[in-house]
């Protein structure tokens, strides 16, 4: 079994003879990353492509925070989520291992007739996105231009590359939560985020990477982390042209129920705590409704 690792447009651009060649002879040398993403900005903010401006900063926000990815070791882990119910009011909250990573799939990985693409995730409250990556990223393009979060809004964005395309959603927290409780095939162009500009298959990827990012965050809360270990993938790992294990700091997120269900029973129920009174103690710096546990059903026999 093997992964692909996520390719930001830096790594397209020098993993093509062509796109290099023909940066050379516009720009006469080709660019570190930092100063890439730079021009992409540039170049997006003349024609106000937001978007643009958008995957260029969270991608320069990535590669400046170490380059976290989280493997899926086993693809039945999303099948077994997915399967499961969630118990959770609105004032729910969803912590997440990082504030952005790349999530990267067993290698053919297929989901409801969707092939899972490499993606990048950014799960951040809106003052603190503002702060980290969308000021930052205009000051260094020299613009005033952008779409700032409201600052007490949690916010969650995705982003892959497929076919020579950019593809990105970024939608408030709340509007994506009832996703939980959608199986993946259940996923289609009514999804309170559906986008007219994206076709109906790039709907239902967006949809599926969104609830893939959501389910492994409550998985790995769930679990007080602990299957979600700082090491690479047992198997082959394919890395853009000129990267290594070195570029990366990577963890390997692990199916706890292959190894538990038969003791524990089956994966019934993942419920948040909303009451005041599971945040005492040790819980006490956690903020209310950033907890959530599992509940089984004993097996026959």
């Amino acid at each position: 079994m093997s992964h692909t690792v996520y390719s930001t447009k830096f790594d397209i651009m020098m993993s093509s003879s062509k796109l290099r060649a023909g940066f050379k002879h516009n720009f006469g040398k080709l660019p570190n990353e930092k100063n890439y993403l730079i021009m992409e900005g540039e170049s997006a903010i003349s024609y106000s492509d937001y978007l643009g401006v958008r995957i260029a900063s969270e991608e320069l926000f990535w590669n400046e925070t170490k380059r976290k990815v989280i493997f899926i070791d086993d693809i039945d882990l999303l099948h077994n989520l997915s399967s499961a119910k969630y118990d959770f009011n609105q004032n729910v909250l969803i912590p997440t291992p990082f504030e952005t990573f790349a999530l990267s799939f067993p290698k053919g990985a297929v989901i409801d007739g969707c092939q899972l693409s490499p993606c990048l995730v950014n799960i951040m409250k809106g003052d603190r996105y503002n702060e980290q990556v969308t000021y930052p990223y205009l000051n260094l393009i020299k613009s005033e231009l952008g779409e700032p979060y409201s600052s007490e809004i949690y916010n969650i964005s995705v982003t892959y590359h497929e076919g020579g395309y950019s593809i990105c959603h970024a939608v408030e927290m709340s509007n994506v939560i009832d996703l939980i409780n959608d199986g993946f095939n259940e996923l289609s162009h009514n999804s309170p985020f559906y986008n007219q500009k994206l076709s109906k298959e790039e709907n239902k990827k967006i949809s599926i990477l969104f609830k893939i990012a959501l389910l492994t965050s409550i998985y790995n809360n769930a679990t007080s982390g602990e299957y979600l270990t700082n090491r690479f993938p047992t198997g082959k790992v394919l890395y853009p042209k000129g990267r290594n294990k070195a570029s990366y700091d990577s963890y390997t997120l692990t199916n706890m129920f292959k190894l538990r269900e038969s003791k524990k029973g089956k994966l019934t129920t993942l419920k948040n705590l909303s009451s005041p009174k599971y945040y005492t103690g040790e819980y006490s710096h956690m903020p209310i409704g950033s907890r959530w546990i599992m509940s089984y059903a004993q097996l026959p026999g």
